[in-house]
């Protein structure tokens, strides 16, 4: 909940490793199912997260919660890379697996996750809406609040990338009625979300405060995507008041936070994103007045 994914993952592991000790396998595969999401999410590199996401499979003995749980996984590290068709069957296997035996909220919520994820990394929120709408609707039939939050705030930035800023505020406003106080990750993205609708709305001090809220609620977990993402949230709101070089600040901190997660498109977006600015920046300098 607070966002402390590097110490969430060496908890689990120890966990694991008891059970393991006791001689409780369903327990030892319960912990084993949590130790990928938080890998991803925390300040473990690609790379590394990618060769422990292949361990844990084969850890898991076949177990399909726990198998399915490092394919996810391993298919964001994939799409952090920019290996879209892999991470897009990395995901199908993982859905596979869970539909066999029916695990509904693991489907609904950090299966549509990280699928939302991956296609909004690949550039296609029309994607990620589709693979986050499934879990929203189903999460709301089940009344199951605590990943719905987290749903609904990425399903509002899939939506506001497609145009729908209207939709997309309702969204956030979801994600905050279901999220808990303690749930940085929620609260962070939809001030993300909402910095950059009322930006577009020209309500600058607004947009200003709440850029500003996403980036601090995400710096108190070691989520480097989250950090990265509520920064590039906040360039875009920065930018649309005019905020040039605050826009360009945030950015350089969102690409070298990508560097660190050794995130190829992340850092990739960012680099295009600061290109922008230095056109727009270009085409607003007047010419060297000529001689005489």
């Amino acid at each position: 909940m607070n966002g402390q994914f590097g110490p969430a993952e060496e908890a689990w592991e120890r966990a694991a490793a008891h059970a393991a000790e006791a001689g409780v396998r369903r327990d030892e595969l319960e912990s084993l199912a949590w130790i990928p999401l938080v890998m991803w999410a925390g300040p473990t590199p690609v790379e590394q997260g990618l060769r422990r996401c292949r361990e844990l499979v084969e850890r898991s003995g076949g177990d399909k919660k726990a198998t399915s749980s490092a394919l996810m996984a391993q298919a964001a590290f994939e799409a952090q890379r920019g290996h879209a068709p892999q991470a897009r069957e990395l995901i199908a296997q993982a859905r596979s697996l869970l539909e066999e035996v029916a695990l509904t909220v693991w489907l609904a919520g950090p299966l549509a996750q990280f699928a939302g994820w991956i296609e909004l990394l690949s550039g296609e929120p029309a994607g990620a809406e589709r693979e986050l709408r499934w879990g929203y609707e189903k999460l709301h039939e089940i009344g199951e609040w605590s990943w719905l939050s987290t749903v609904a705030a990425i399903l509002a930035e899939s939506v506001y990338a497609q145009g729908r800023a209207d939709e997309a505020q309702h969204l956030t406003r979801e994600s905050e009625d279901s999220a808990g106080a303690e749930d940085a990750y929620s609260h962070a993205l939809l001030r993300g979300v909402r910095a950059k609708i009322l930006a577009g709305r020209g309500e600058v001090d607004a947009a200003r405060r709440l850029a500003g809220e996403s980036v601090a609620l995400a710096d108190t977990t070691d989520y480097l995507h989250l950090r990265w993402q509520t920064r590039m949230s906040s360039a875009h709101a920065l930018r649309i008041v005019g905020s040039v070089s605050d826009a360009k600040r945030v950015a350089e901190e969102a690409k070298r936070l990508a560097e660190q997660k050794g995130s190829v498109v992340g850092a990739g977006a960012a680099r295009a994103f600061l290109a922008t600015l230095e056109t727009a920046t270009a085409c607003l300098t007047p010419p060297p007045a000529r001689a005489e």
